[in-house]
């Protein structure tokens, strides 16, 4: 993030001087260090800005790490959150509530709309969504759903016949990942396979 209204020398001696204290508390603090942070600590935001107790202005270009697409305190998402407040707080899925299928139904419409040529060929069949708790549950579901499909494609053999008979000898031959190095997909043992990134890997 960078400051848009501190001149620069200013943000770096504060910064520097937050370093050190913030330096300080990690050492007898109650939180497991994930990630280096930086010395702020934010205390609100108001669509694509945040704000520091110090009352600095920020551009916030991780947006919650892609999880605030329509920004910080949007009265419409304000509304519907306080009103689903007072109603049901917490579901999980275990049981049926009444926006999931709605929410699901709009997905699969939306995207097969937008592509679709994902609903033919190997890829016919009814579509349905799989609502995860964060990024890494994702990635996890993906490698998963990726490699049950593989094998499913490889013992159905339509992927032409030198390759099918192949695959139908061992259908194992249809379960590799491929991944780009540099990047990050969750501290989870799945999502680490695919990640190339030594210190993420090291216990």
């Amino acid at each position: 993030m960078l400051s848009l209204k501190a001149p620069k020398v200013q943000v770096r001696r504060a910064l520097a001087a937050a370093a050190r204290r913030a330096s300080s508390r990690a050492e007898t603090g109650c939180i497991v260090d994930t990630y280096v942070r930086p010395p702020i600590v934010l205390s609100h935001g108001k669509g694509s800005y945040v704000y520091d107790t110090a009352g600095r202005e920020y551009l916030d270009f991780t947006a919650g790490i892609a999880v605030t697409a329509l920004g910080h305190s949007h009265p419409d998402v304000a509304a519907a959150i306080s009103d689903q407040a007072t109603k049901l707080v917490h579901c999980s899925n275990l049981y049926h509530n009444e926006w999931a299928p709605q929410l699901a139904r709009r997905l699969v419409e939306a995207t097969a709309a937008a592509y679709p040529q994902g609903t033919q060929g190997i890829y016919a069949g009814p579509a349905r969504v799989f609502f995860s708790n964060s990024g890494t549950e994702a990635n996890e579901g993906a490698l998963k759903f990726a490699r049950k499909h593989g094998k499913h494609v490889a013992a159905a053999g339509v992927l032409g016949r030198g390759a099918s008979e192949a695959l139908r000898v061992d259908p194992n031959l249809k379960h590799g990942i491929v991944s780009f190095t540099g990047g990050f997909h969750g501290r989870s043992m799945g999502a680490l396979s695919v990640t190339a990134t030594p210190k993420y890997q090291a216990p």
